[in-house]
């Protein structure tokens, strides 16, 4: 291997993959346990696009930190743009339940 060749040249693709693969399933446990402290008041719809969305950011910081050499910056600040975009559209989904996000909902405060 030549000092000048990057690291992540010399990874094979399937290596990548199953490494990918375990950042995706270590970040989506992130909407899995917001659904936890929610007490599995979340519907199915935004219970599914936050896994998704959780592992799937996570997975496309991780190929941007190691494909892009030089430009890599460039691809995590976009990465991150439409992270908080995306975000953001969920929220509505999220509220339309009754909830605001954090507490308890508004109809078990009412006993």
């Amino acid at each position: 291997m030549n000092e000048r060749t990057p690291f992540w040249k010399t990874v094979p693709a399937t290596s990548r993959a199953v490494g990918l693969l375990g950042v995706f399933l270590l970040f989506s446990t992130i909407g899995f346990s917001n659904d936890v402290i929610q007490l599995g008041r979340e519907p199915v719809l935004v219970l599914v696009l936050a896994v998704l969305l959780y592992g799937g950011f996570a997975v496309a910081y991780a190929a941007a930190g190691t494909v892009f050499e030089q430009q890599r910056w460039k691809a995590i600040a976009l990465i991150f743009i439409v992270q908080m975009v995306a975000m953001n559209l969920v929220v509505p989904l999220r509220n339309r339940n009754g909830t605001s996000g954090f507490g308890p909902c508004k109809s078990a405060l009412r006993g």
